[in-house]
């Protein structure tokens, strides 16, 4: 789970080869990434907490995703 404050998004973008900081679902090629103007604490399975600036996920409506992030 992860929620940022719409103030620490620097960008949404297309995801590119490099951008696999956080991947979700695991067993997919990430289509959409998320920057963020800091390091944000994300937590993973099991508990496990992270600190990344980017995730990058394979959201199902790639455009309603990106709308969405972009809108809030």
């Amino acid at each position: 789970e992860l929620r940022v404050p719409k103030e620490m998004i620097a960008c949404v973008r297309r995801a590119g080869e490099g951008d696999k900081k956080v991947a979700v679902p695991r067993r997919s090629s990430p289509t959409v990434c998320v920057e963020f103007r800091g390091v944000v604490e994300a937590a993973g399975p099991f508990g496990i907490r992270r600190r990344v600036s980017a995730v990058a996920v394979t959201p199902d409506d790639e455009a309603g995703f990106v709308a969405a992030v972009k809108a809030a």
